[in-house]
């Protein structure tokens, strides 16, 4: 209301755009003149914020590689298909399974080498494997006499 009457005294009834005329108030600082954009007072706070958070995440980051430096080396154990999941499910369902050099374990068929605890008898029945032949022997040696 005053602005309208210090307006209308200057001779100036409507802002450029032919627009009401009002003081504008920082919401950050609350001073007129201008916004919350413009404020100097709000962008030097927030240098002032964004220089103390980077400061503790370098903080933050200067520990962390404090405590990796010191914590002991983890030795992976060699890849051993018949650990994975897939095996161990294979295993459990009392599914013979082969180990394919690109996919790893996959469900086996009669005359395979199998793996894991299960394979097929000679009538194509599953069954569970004879471990200490398997053990002694794990991989028939094909016979090689002539005849």
């Amino acid at each position: 209301m005053i602005m309208d009457k210090i307006t209308a005294l200057l001779g100036h009834n409507y802002g450029p755009r032919n627009g009401k005329i009002e003081p504008r108030a920082c919401r950050y600082c609350n001073y007129y003149g201008h916004t919350r954009q413009w404020c100097k007072k709000r962008t030097a706070d927030d240098k002032v914020r964004y220089e103390y958070e980077a400061d503790k995440l370098l903080e933050e980051d200067r520990k962390l590689f404090e405590k990796m430096r010191d914590a002991p080396t983890v030795v992976n154990e060699p890849y051993d298909p018949t650990k994975t999941g897939q095996a161990i499910t294979f295993d459990k369902l009392g599914m013979p399974y082969t180990i394919d050099s690109h996919c790893g374990p996959i469900v086996g068929a009669p005359g395979d080498t199998h793996h894991g605890k299960w394979t097929f008898d000679k009538d194509g029945q599953v069954i569970i494997r004879d471990s200490q032949a398997e053990l002694a022997h794990p991989h028939p040696e094909p016979d090689h006499q002539s005849h």
